[in-house]
């Protein structure tokens, strides 16, 4: 049997399964066909294990950096109701019982990035091995999408790392780089890349090795106590709430599936995650992510060969506190240097301090280094007037919300930029064609409302 898709080699009683040889893109997908092809190979493995023709199944990517990026998001964007998306996710749960299923090791090896899907493949397999490359890093990216992971990865990663670190790891989305993925239990093995195929056939039959420290095995011991384990879900939804303020269904639906699915057989857990997963699928919610994911990754194709863009080079920002601060923090993250300017000391140093605020976080989980940390605060130009308006690409006005104050800044701020400068307004109310009529260029403006915390709401209407 030959597969477009994936490449299929059964070497010495060992199925060796690769994914990427011939994709075009640079990140690795989970297509529709991808997953016909696994199924269909992953039967095949099965009758060669019960006939001993295959005594192992090794999974691995011709693709160097990634092994798979999880499924292609316009997949997820084609399911057009509930009924569609819960069959789409019965599918892959499917496919990755079979894995898990067989009869003979399986072995994932992994270099670079697996998310979703991906991550939710080589969790139903025996044995997981990741290269100690920076560029490798595991994560369930699906609650940033509006979904939950519907292949099977609420009732898998659990059981791999115990309740408290799968709940941290599936509400929040955020990656885990090799060591950590290690220390957490997620994975068995790291090594170099390299080394990853030579070393298959010997670690294909070894056995797991024992990751769990003491402080694992207490919280596994909690979660299997049903007080313990309700009390862990209490402090989840709490702190979920907090955060979401309700606003976000999926990870409230995440905690509903996996408490309720708590010692259920596999069938009857994978059952309710497919059908949340069709639920959450057609959210407004999740539409609107998707949306947001489709516009981030458009963006990053506008500099192709033929159709190049003018970038900002400098953007300058009209009011401070704590929004024009947040917007500041923005343009200074892109190392655009930009210039805040307001009408008194007072609101200048609020601006400051939450840009400060906002950079320290990042300093603090170590995402940002103390000398960046410098450069980029110091990038930023607080000042009493107009100066250097005159070469900035971008201004964003976020004073108070009063028409006429709004109306007067503009026509005195359009005299001091360049006639091809865009100025916009971060109005959430207020009419954007009547403030348009103070300019002499209205054409030149727009309305670019940003949400608060502007850090930690990719948003802008």
């Amino acid at each position: 049997m030959s597969y477009k898709n994936i490449t299929f080699e059964n070497k010495d009683k060992t199925v060796y399964i690769g994914f990427g040889k011939n994709a075009e893109k640079s990140m690795t997908t989970l297509t529709k066909a991808t997953l016909e092809e696994l199924d269909k190979a992953i039967d095949e493995v099965t009758g060669l294990a019960n006939s001993s023709q295959a005594e192992g199944l090794v999974l691995f990517s011709h693709k160097a950096d990634c092994f798979l990026a999880g499924v292609e998001i316009d997949l997820i964007a084609s399911l057009n109701s509930e009924v569609e998306a819960s069959a789409g996710a019965e599918q892959g749960q499917t496919i990755f019982n079979k894995i898990e299923d067989l009869k003979c090791p399986t072995l994932a090896l992994v270099d670079g990035i697996c998310l979703g899907g991906g991550l939710e493949m080589i969790m139903s397999c025996d044995t997981i091995i990741l290269s100690d490359s920076p560029k490798t890093a595991l994560g369930l990216p699906e609650v940033k999408l509006g979904v939950l992971p519907g292949f099977g990865g609420t009732y898998r990663m659990p059981r791999r790392i115990g309740l408290p670190n799968a709940l941290d790891l599936i509400l929040s989305g955020k990656m885990v780089k090799a060591k950590k993925a290690k220390k957490l239990g997620l994975v068995d093995y790291v090594m170099p890349k390299e080394r990853l195929l030579e070393k298959a056939q010997e670690y294909l039959n070894k056995s797991r090795p024992e990751n769990k420290s003491f402080k694992d095995s207490i919280e596994n011991l909690a979660t299997d106590n049903f007080i313990s384990r309700k009390i862990i879900f209490q402090k989840a939804r709490e702190k979920v709430l907090e955060t979401t303020k309700g606003f976000y269904p999926a990870p409230l639906k995440i905690l509903d599936v996996m408490e309720e699915g708590a010692g259920k057989s596999r069938k009857v857990y994978l059952a309710k995650e497919s059908k949340a997963f069709g639920e959450l699928s057609q959210t407004e919610q999740s539409k609107n992510l998707q949306h947001i994911f489709f516009m981030t990754d458009a963006s990053k194709k506008l500099d192709t060969e033929g159709n190049t863009i003018k970038r900002v080079g400098r953007g300058a920002v009209l009011g401070a506190g704590t929004m024009g601060g947040g917007i500041a923090w923005l343009f200074a993250n892109s190392d655009q240097n930009p210039i805040m300017k307001d009408i008194s000391v007072d609101a200048l140093n609020l601006g400051f301090k939450q840009a400060s605020k906002v950079f320290s976080a990042a300093k603090k989980r170590k995402r940002l280094t103390a000398d960046k940390f410098t450069d980029r605060m110091h990038s930023i130009k607080g000042q009493l007037d107009y100066s250097g308006f005159g070469n900035v690409d971008l201004v964003i006005e976020a004073v108070v919300e009063n028409m006429d104050i709004k109306k007067k800044v503009f026509a005195e701020m359009e005299k001091q930029v360049s006639e091809d400068c865009l100025i916009t307004s971060n109005t959430s109310s207020l009419s954007v064609n009547e403030m348009s009529q103070a300019l002499e260029k209205p054409e030149r403006f727009a309305g670019l409302h940003f949400f608060n915390p502007v850090n930690k709401m990719p948003l802008v209407e």
